[in-house]
């Protein structure tokens, strides 16, 4: 099986399984199961869960999700950074929002930082963001449930 004939089988699907790909491969479980590993490593794979897999999006013939209504979606704009595109919601940055992102080490963010950056922009709204900030930041050191 080579990745070619992999795309050829699973390209105009959103996502696969193993049991899939052993059945359209031949049932080399173990030959298989190490070039799925590989290319997800590479990147030419995403794993989704385990044992289920798609296509990166430059060897995907398909969306990944079809059956999403995206006019759905209103109140959200979307954003795109480097070659990542995501939905961001519109408003004020409040602790409820801070806490509903679960953001992760907490700790590596240079407080210091933002407030010169806030100073910089002299919004009022980003000000309000950092005070947002910095409450939370503090909640979460503290093992405080928001």
């Amino acid at each position: 099986m080579t990745f070619e004939q992999l795309i050829d089988k699973v390209g105009h699907l959103p996502a696969f399984d193993f049991a899939t790909v052993t059945q359209l491969f031949g049932g080399q479980r173990d030959l298989i199961r190490t070039k799925l590993y590989r290319w997800t490593k590479s990147g030419k794979l995403s794993r989704l869960r385990r044992g289920v897999y798609t296509l990166s999006d430059r060897y995907r013939r398909c969306d990944l999700c079809p059956n999403i209504k995206t006019s759905l979606f209103f109140g959200y704009t979307r954003m795109k950074i480097r070659d990542r595109s995501f939905l961001m919601n519109s408003g004020e940055w409040t602790e409820g929002r801070l806490t509903s992102m679960r953001f992760q080490n907490i700790e590596d963010v240079e407080t210091s930082k933002l407030t010169t950056y806030a100073q910089q922009h002299a919004a009022c709204r980003i000000d309000r963001a950092l005070e947002s900030w910095a409450r939370y930041a503090a909640a979460v050191d503290v093992g405080v449930e928001i």
